[in-house]
This record gives C-alpha cells, sequence and structure tokens, in this order.
C-alpha cells in the first residue's frame, strides 16, 4: 500500500514539473510585420542584391512568426548589407598547379533591425555572418560565379530570417 502511494505521489510531482512546458519557439517577437530595404552590396559580386531581397521576402513570407509589410510603416525595418567577399583556391587541375578548378567564395553580411523608420533605436545593430559557396569553375569562372548567385542569396536569407525570428 505504501509503496503505491508513493508511485502515485513520485508520478504526480513529475508530471507537475512539466506542466508549464511549451512546445515551439519560446518567447514572443518584439515585432510583428517587417520592411524590408533595398540591400547594399559593397562586394564585388554584380547583381547579387536584387537576388537577396527576392530570397529574402520569400524566407520571411514562408515564415509564420512574421509578415512582410510593404511600406516603411510597419513595425520593424529590416537593413541588409554585404559587406565583403573573397575567394580562396580551394582545389587545383592536377596536371596544371597553375589553374585553379574549385575555388570558395566567402560573403560576409550585416544584419540590422531598425524599430521603426526615422528611428535611432535598432532590436538588432550589426549583427555579422559569413556564407561559404563552392565554386566550380570548369565552365569558367564568370559563368560559375554567375550560377552560383542564387543560392549564395538562398544561404543569406535563410541565415538572416534564422536571426529576425531568434528571441534568444
Amino acid at each position: 500500500m505504501k509503496r503505491a502511494l508513493f508511485l502515485l505521489l513520485a508520478t504526480a510531482c513529475f508530471l507537475g514539473g512539466c506542466g508549464s512546458y511549451q512546445l515551439g519557439e519560446p518567447g514572443d517577437l518584439a515585432y510583428s510585420s517587417v520592411f524590408v530595404s533595398p540591400t547594399r552590396n559593397l562586394t564585388d559580386i554584380p547583381q547579387i542584391e536584387g537576388a537577396v531581397n527576392q530570397a529574402l521576402r520569400k524566407a520571411i513570407e514562408q515564415d509564420s512568426r512574421l509578415s512582410l509589410s510593404p511600406s516603411q510603416a510597419s513595425s520593424a525595418i529590416l537593413e541588409l548589407a554585404l559587406i565583403e567577399s573573397k575567394r580562396e583556391t580551394a582545389a587545383v587541375l592536377a596536371e596544371d598547379v597553375g589553374r585553379v578548378r574549385k575555388f570558395q567564395l566567402n560573403v560576409e553580411v550585416s544584419v540590422s533591425l531598425r524599430e521603426s523608420a526615422g528611428s535611432a533605436n535598432f532590436i538588432i545593430e550589426d549583427r555579422r555572418f559569413r556564407i561559404t559557396q563552392d565554386i566550380f569553375t570548369d565552365s569558367g569562372q564568370i559563368n560559375a560565379e554567375h550560377q552560383a548567385v542564387a543560392e549564395m542569396a538562398a544561404k543569406i536569407a535563410q541565415q538572416a530570417n534564422e536571426i529576425l525570428v531568434d528571441v534568444w
């Protein structure tokens, strides 16, 4: 009898401790809608800002925690800047070590989230991250980089969206 009572009390205490557990993301965001300012491109990668803007808008629309605002009268304004790009040799041709077969393209990105238009208050200020994309130069470096722009833009948008909805 004592054993059954002890098991019942232990089970009640254990289940009572889990009573406040919530499934999903913890906390609420301080903003519900975001206006995406045009991306600033300070790198030497041509025409990447349009692809980044499009991918970023798509990522925000697909996330149920935020809505995309068409005007600066939203609760937050997103400012994204592509700060720097670097190409590093990843592999050379075996028959000619002077010719590069694969590059790693690294892009540093800055994300800032302003409270509203004209406000000096930042919710997120100059949070930086770096993405890396492998580029194979079999069909030429210019072609390879041009073809990699869409994939790099998607990586940038995904990382920026994660920063926006991260409440920690």
